[in-house]
């Protein structure tokens, strides 16, 4: 199954009301885990902290930064 991937890249877009760093990091070292388990390649991560509420992510860079994460993937 480790083989079986035809993409060889991988980004982590993560949204959450949490807004302290550490409450990130349970799902940023599975990532990781995935990325060497899977021999692939990180693009990078968006992480947007404190969105709660509907449309708290438009007050954010989140959207901006995963475009361009988007594009870097290709």
């Amino acid at each position: 199954m480790r083989n079986d991937f035809k993409a060889k890249k991988l980004a982590l877009i993560l949204v959450g009301a949490a807004v302290l760093p550490e409450l990130f990091d349970s799902i940023k070292i599975q990532y990781q885990l995935v990325l060497n388990f899977f021999k692939l390649e990180d693009v990078g991560m968006v992480l947007v902290r404190g969105a709660k509420d509907k449309g708290d992510v438009k007050n954010t860079d989140g959207l901006d930064e995963a475009y361009r994460l988007g594009l870097a993937m290709e």
